[in-house]
């Protein structure tokens, strides 16, 4: 079952992303694996999926690797 997370729950790493969604894809403990959809300046037509490892770190989340997927 997804879940949907708020942006602000991704870190202030993130913030500044234009996130429109946010869904775990996986969690094992204190490691998540989140796919996110962003929207860049050019529009939707420029929009692209990115999957964020998240892994816990006292009471947030230190991003360790970020993938992009553009979208044709």
């Amino acid at each position: 079952m997804s879940q949907m997370l708020r942006a602000g729950e991704l870190g202030s790493d993130v913030m500044n992303w234009n996130i429109t969604e946010a869904v775990v894809e996986s969690r094992n403990g204190d490691i998540v694996l989140v796919r996110v959809s962003e929207v860049s300046s050019g529009g939707p037509a420029s929009r692209s999926s990115l999957k964020v490892l998240l892994v816990r770190h006292g009471d947030g989340w230190v991003v360790r690797d970020i993938t992009r997927a553009e979208s044709e």
